[in-house]
C-alpha cells in the first residue's frame, strides 16, 4: 500500500482531519537499539497492549468509521488527543513473530544491575510507554497475521496457565479484528479524501468568488455617490484627461487582482514559502524538540552531554 494512501487510511479510521497524520511526531516515536531498530524495521516485533485498551481502540475505530459512514462530522483531530493524551502512558506486552530469530534482551532491574531475557521473553516486565495505543495498533495490525496466532500462543505460553494462554489468544485475535476495520475501509477512505480535496478546491472559488463580488459592489456604491452628490457631470473628468495626467508620486502602477485580496494561500505557495525558509542541520532540529518536549526528562536526560 503506497504512503499517502496508508496516512489517509489511518486518518479516516481514527477520526482526524486530513493531512494532519504526522509519523515523525513524539507521540509515536521511542528510542530503540540499533539492533531492535532493524528488526522492528523488518517487521519482526510489535506490541500488544492489554485486553482493555485493545477493546477501547476497537470500539474507538468501529465508531469513527460508523459516522464517516453515516455522513456525520468527525469529531477530529483534537478529540483524538484528548482521548489518547501523551500524559498517559500504557503498558505493552513485547511481542517478536516466529522465525525471526531469538535477540537478547536486556532490562535494567535497579541499581545499575541489567538483567537478559531471551526468547519467547517470558520473564521480560511489561514496558511502560508513551505511545498512544492506536499507534500501536497500526503498526501491529499489517504484522501480526491470524496465521501467526496459534504459533505466538504456543510458544509465549509454554510455561503459563490455559488461563493466560487464553487471554493471549483473545488480545491477538482482537488486535487481527481491529486491523480488518482497517483493510475493509480502504476504498471508503479514498472516496473520503477526493470528496474533502474536492470541497477544499470548492471552499476557495467561493472565496474568489466572493472578494470579486465585494470588489464589484465598492465600485457600484462610488459610482452612485458621484451621480448623486450634486457635482455637474461636465465638471468629472473625462477618460481622456485622466488618461493624460500623471500618478501623483508613490502611487502603484498596478493593483492587486481580487481574487487575491484577501485570499489564504494555496497548498503550491505554502509549499514553495517553506521551501525558501532557512534550513536548519537535522542535529540541531533533534536538539531543540529533545529541548522543548514535556518528555526531554524520561526520554533521554542529557541528550547530547
Amino acid at each position: 500500500m503506497p504512503f499517502n494512501v496508508r496516512l489517509t487510511l489511518y486518518e479516516y479510521c481514527l477520526g482526524l482531519d486530513l493531512r494532519s497524520f504526522h509519523v515523525d511526531s513524539r507521540r509515536n516515536m521511542f528510542y530503540l537499539s540499533p539492533h531492535l531498530h532493524g528488526i522492528f524495521d523488518a517487521g519482526h516485533w510489535f506490541l500488544l497492549p492489554d485486553i482493555g485498551t485493545l477493546r477501547k481502540v476497537h470500539d474507538y475505530v468501529k465508531d469513527a468509521i460508523a459516522s464517516r459512514a453515516n455522513s456525520q462530522s468527525s469529531k477530529g483531530t483534537n478529540h483524538f488527543w484528548l482521548e489518547w493524551n501523551l500524559n498517559n502512558k500504557t503498558l505493552y506486552t513485547f511481542i517478536l513473530l516466529p522465525g525471526a530469530g531469538s535477540p537478547r534482551i536486556s532490562c535494567e532491574i535497579g541499581g545499575g544491575v541489567w538483567e537478559d531475557h531471551s526468547y519467547p521473553y517470558q520473564g521480560l516486565p511489561l514496558l511502560e510507554c508513551h505511545i498512544a495505543p492506536p499507534f500501536a495498533i497500526i503498526n501491529a495490525g499489517p504484522k501480526c497475521t491470524r496465521d501467526h496466532i496459534n504459533q505466538i500462543v504456543s510458544e509465549y505460553c509454554s510455561q503459563h496457565t490455559s488461563e493466560f494462554r487464553k487471554e493471549l489468544e483473545e488480545r491477538l485475535t482482537l488486535l487481527c479484528n481491529t486491523w480488518a476495520l482497517f483493510e475493509d475501509a480502504k476504498k471508503d477512505a479514498k472516496v473520503w479524501e477526493v470528496e474533502k480535496r474536492g470541497k477544499r478546491k470548492r471552499d476557495r472559488d467561493d472565496e474568489d468568488i466572493e472578494n470579486l463580488s465585494r470588489g464589484s459592489k465598492r465600485t457600484t456604491r462610488s459610482q452612485a455617490r458621484s451621480a448623486h452628490d450634486g457635482t455637474p457631470k461636465s465638471d468629472l473628468p473625462s477618460s481622456n484627461q485622466a488618461r493624460d495626467k500623471p500618478p501623483p508620486p508613490g502611487a502603484r502602477k498596478r493593483k492587486l487582482s481580487c481574487s487575491l485580496r484577501g485570499a489564504a494561500l494555496t497548498d503550491d505557495a505554502v509549499f514553495h514559502l517553506e521551501k525558501r525558509q532557512k534550513r536548519v542541520d537535522l542535529r540541531t532540529r533533534v536538539r531543540r524538540w529533545v529541548t522543548e518536549s514535556t518528555r526531554a526528562s524520561s526520554l533521554d536526560p542529557e541528550p547530547y552531554a
